[in-house]
């Protein structure tokens, strides 16, 4: 089994504080072949290139650093999650200049730069999935993107909040945003760190990693989404052998963006 995980953050990340050098310890150490280092690149109105927030330079030199380190043991790639690129297009266009070998496009902020973690779900004056999927949506027809993240998102803190999240009403937003990823000839990730959080499964669910199998999607990557390093690679194998129940033939690795095929 060629293991991988394309999902994980380090100190450049406002919501990490792991050494990127950990990181790559901890996934040798549990046997992974590749690693993208994914840290957020979250635009807002106050601060389109998260000059705050997120070093590029140190960030890149770090990433150069660690390809170089673990030459033979790990393929370390240069990533980014790139948040709501779809509304900070010039931002984003500023920071893919560089030579990313991956790219998560993710919503994790919906109109008016707010915060999806920090939404209080049952006091909310609308409807949060459906804006965020509406959101989803535009950035899909996007190409800042090589997988989506997360599809379904906001439950992760729905359920903590022990909001009710009814998949089924938004099943008309998420086809199309499934369409609009293979059409574009990108894809999605199967995260798996809500198996390890209150929410208790995959991001995106079962049924949503089923239709994106039968509407023909085929580009598929696996990540933790690990904040600390004991989390990096949690769950790899099962992610794969969940995803060759589903009927995919392949995971999705990927170098200077471009993905090349690897069988189950």
């Amino acid at each position: 089994m060629y293991l991988v995980d394309y999902h994980t953050h380090s100190k450049y990340s406002v919501d990490s504080q792991a050494k990127p050098e950990d990181v790559c310890r901890v996934a040798v150490q549990k046997g992974l072949q590749e690693i993208a280092l994914t840290d957020h690149f979250d635009p807002t109105a106050a601060d389109e290139d998260c000059r705050k927030n997120y070093d590029a330079d140190a960030v890149q030199a770090e990433i150069m650093r660690m390809k170089e380190q673990w030459q033979g043991k790990l393929t370390v790639l240069y990533g980014l999650e790139l948040g709501q690129a779809h509304k900070y297009q010039a931002a984003a266009k500023r920071i893919l200049t560089r030579p990313f070998d991956y790219v998560i496009g993710s919503m994790h902020n919906i109109e008016g730069d707010i915060d999806l973690a920090l939404v209080r779900y049952s006091g909310f004056n609308y409807d949060v999935f459906e804006q965020y999927y509406r959101e989803l949506l535009a950035l899909s027809r996007e190409t800042y993107y090589d997988c989506l993240g997360h599809v379904d998102y906001p439950k992760r803190y729905a359920a903590v909040q022990k909001f009710p999240y009814t998949e089924r009403r938004y099943m008309d937003y998420i086809r199309q945003i499934l369409k609009n990823v293979i059409e574009g000839g990108r894809g999605i990730e199967l995260n798996t760190s809500g198996l390890r959080q209150q929410v208790g499964t995959t991001m995106p669910s079962k049924s949503i990693l089923k239709l994106y199998r039968d509407l023909g999607g085929e580009i598929i990557t696996t990540g933790s989404d690990a904040h600390v390093p004991h989390a990096v690679g949690q769950n790899m194998a099962d992610a794969q052998e969940f995803l060759r129940t589903l009927g995919f033939r392949y995971i999705t690795t990927f170098k200077a963006r471009k993905p090349t095929m690897v069988k189950l």
